[in-house]
């Protein structure tokens, strides 16, 4: 892969296998290369973003350059998942390096936010869990990065969230989901925590606010079936659509990454930093993405004074889709 505008080269190997050990199933994940990474390392959408960029240069997601390796053992039993990682990654800082787009369209982001450079080693462990007899499945990861382990950075990551999916019947399904994070010791770029895009606030461009703390609530009523079927509409069976409205609100504080402005909150953030939204979105369920995803077309309105106007957006989704590592369907 060779990257145009900066003339470098990109790529790498990944090695994925099944082991057995005492009778258990481990699935072990290792990668070893150069690639270009984001920021945000909460976010792993990457279907649309080089459409974006290419066409309309509407791609704000921040990047930076990561030379290394990277490797995971995950056990999956049932309701529960866990996992341990270890990654040993020189990043780097990125420059917008190409500017021209096929429409002629300004830049969303005609900068890229400067990561701190230097080696990461990282230990990292997660654990999930599909609680019995409910509708709720939670998550806990953790991060830390120590000069101890060789790191030029010394850092814990904390993140957890939750997700209810609460059938109504055949016609609809509510999903509330909830997320908190933080980060303590150095407030590296590519430790903090971000908002914007379809994961967190659709009423935001992706990457549009930072922090070393992130609070999220979301309420989505979403469809069960075929909207146009329901809707008694003439259409065709080859195209199935889902109706969703959403609601959301969050907040980010402590030192944003952006400025280097301390936004107040310790634990908590300030009730005066959060944003609120409200919308509506079609879905169109594609094997072309994956089994579980839909291409998603939203329009979000920002709620409270000094914001911006309606956003309308496209994106690949999937359900719950602040949960990063639930339990897999075995």
């Amino acid at each position: 892969e060779r990257a145009v505008g900066s003339r470098t080269t990109l790529g790498g190997a990944r090695y994925t296998n099944r082991l057995r050990v005492t009778g258990q199933p481990l699935d072990l994940d290792l990668w070893a290369g150069r690639r270009t990474a984001r920021l945000d390392r909460d976010d792993d959408e990457r279907a649309l973003d080089l459409v974006r960029a290419l066409v309309t240069g509407n791609d704000a997601t921040q990047y930076l350059r990561a030379d290394g390796f990277t490797g995971s053992l995950d056990q999956s039993h049932g309701a529960w998942r866990a996992r341990v990682a270890w990654r040993d990654v020189l990043q780097s800082p990125l420059t917008t390096t190409t500017t021209w787009n096929l429409l002629d369209e300004p830049l969303v982001s005609p900068g890229n936010l400067a990561a701190a450079r230097g080696r990461t080693r990282e230990a990292g462990y997660a654990l999930s869990l599909r609680w019995p007899r409910l509708p709720l499945v939670t998550e806990v990861e953790y991060q830390t990065s120590s000069r101890r382990l060789g790191s030029d950075f010394e850092y814990r990551r904390t993140r957890a969230a939750a997700a209810l999916d609460l059938s109504l019947g055949r016609v609809a399904a509510l999903v509330p989901q909830f997320a908190y994070g933080r980060l303590s010791g150095e407030a590296v770029p590519q430790a903090a925590f971000y908002l914007g895009g379809c994961r967190t606030m659709r009423s935001l461009h992706r990457d549009e606010r930072a922090g070393t703390g992130l609070a999220i609530a979301k309420l989505e009523l979403l469809t069960a079936g075929d909207l146009l079927e329901t809707l008694r509409l003439p259409h065709s069976g080859a195209f199935p659509l889902r109706g969703a409205l959403f609601g959301a609100t969050s907040a980010v504080w402590g030192r944003d990454p952006f400025t280097g402005v301390v936004v107040r909150g310790a634990d908590w953030p300030d009730r005066r930093d959060w944003h609120s939204e409200a919308g509506a979105s079609l879905l169109f369920r594609s094997v072309l993405f994956s089994p579980e995803a839909s291409l998603r077309y939203s329009c979000a309105w920002p709620i409270g004074p000094g914001d911006h106007g309606v956003r309308w957006s496209m994106s690949v989704s999937r359900p719950l889709d602040l949960l990063r590592f639930a339990p897999k369907d075995e």
